[in-house]
């Protein structure tokens, strides 16, 4: 029998996911999965020009060109609030270990494959298998669709900047948080 993966995690099992991470690039990718509720094909799809970092937020485009496949499912665009800590984070994140690198987008291949080039599902799918052997529990970067600081957002509004479907768990999760039933 197959064990089945986690519909959500709970807050300690993101801490573990997040503080596991060598590198600070995979600590940004996950912490931002985990506090805006970004699917992982937006997150790979985003360029620097989408973090603005003086506002304190994170905008999110459907790029339908995208020739990785990187992308909003269901066509979902707008901005997203996000903490000053997520912002902290990328910024160590770009000075520390992206550094000079000519690239439109902000999750690349820093040291294997065509380094600059941006990362794929496949790279993540890897860094989820390593990071689950660390933590000692499976979860898929899908589960992250129920951030902390969504509840702030209203349904209709969430619907416009992330899309329906993502936005039906980040609701029924507050209910949780807010219900003190636990989990995301």
């Amino acid at each position: 029998m197959q064990e089945e993966l986690p519909k959500t995690l709970t807050l300690e099992q993101v801490a573990a996911v997040i503080d596991c991470q060598r590198h600070l690039r995979d600590r940004f990718l996950f912490a931002l999965l985990a506090s805006t509720g970004m699917r992982i094909g937006q997150a790979l799809a985003l360029r620097h020009e989408d973090v603005i970092s003086w506002e304190r937020r994170i905008r999110i485009r459907p790029r339908p060109d995208d020739a990785r496949r990187a992308r909003s499912k269901g066509g979902g665009q707008g901005s997203v609030p996000v903490p000053g800590e997520l912002i902290r984070l990328w910024s160590d994140y770009m000075h520390e270990e992206y550094g000079d690198l000519d690239s439109d987008f902000v999750f690349v291949n820093l040291w294997a494959g065509e380094i600059g080039r941006q990362m794929t599902y496949r790279a993540v799918d890897d860094l989820v298998r390593r990071t689950e052997r660390k933590v000692g529990f499976r979860f898929t970067p899908h589960v992250y669709a129920d951030p902390v600081v969504m509840p702030t957002l209203t349904r209709s509004r969430c619907s416009r900047q992330l899309g329906p479907e993502a936005c039906r768990h980040i609701h029924r999760s507050s209910r949780n948080l807010r219900s003190g039933s636990g989990g995301w």
